[in-house]
């Protein structure tokens, strides 16, 4: 089945179409260790809303990552939960204590995002799919919200 990508919507009105960028790719271009960048965005999976004290070494790095990326540069960003980044194994022994004690805890090492997602908060996928989002064929977008 192709993925489909939503319009995304700012302040009520539909943006054009603009290039499409997998999250992993983009936010690797912030980070210079992979593990880095999955643990920040495994941590944001708890550590929201967005919170100023943790924007070094934290979670809400991402926040303005995905706040640059799609208002300053226009791209659309989003997540594939089919997949690992690059299609490879995450590396859950490399990311910091509390990403891999996050994870460890929900009993989530292993496995694809929607897979970990299930384990981990399955209501959510239940929720995205009342909503006309099936994560395990589409992309979800990423959207900055206030």
């Amino acid at each position: 089945m192709k993925s489909r990508v939503r319009e995304s919507r700012t302040h009520g009105s539909v943006r054009g179409w603009h290039r499409e960028v997998p999250v992993y790719s983009t936010l690797m271009g912030y980070f210079t260790r992979e593990e880095d960048m999955l643990s920040m965005v495994f941590l944001k999976g708890y550590q929201w809303p967005f919170d100023v004290n943790k924007i070094f070494g934290g979670s809400s790095v991402i926040d303005l990552l995905a706040y640059q990326e799609t208002i300053l540069k226009g791209r659309r960003v989003y997540f594939d939960f089919t997949r690992n980044p690059g299609g490879k194994e995450v590396p859950f022994e490399k990311l910091s204590q509390e990403a891999y004690d996050y994870l460890k805890q929900a009993g989530a090492l292993s496995g694809t995002p929607i897979e970990r997602l299930r384990q981990m908060n399955e209501p959510a996928i239940s929720y995205y799919q009342d909503h006309q989002v099936d994560l395990c064929h589409e992309k979800l977008e990423v959207a900055v919200c206030v």
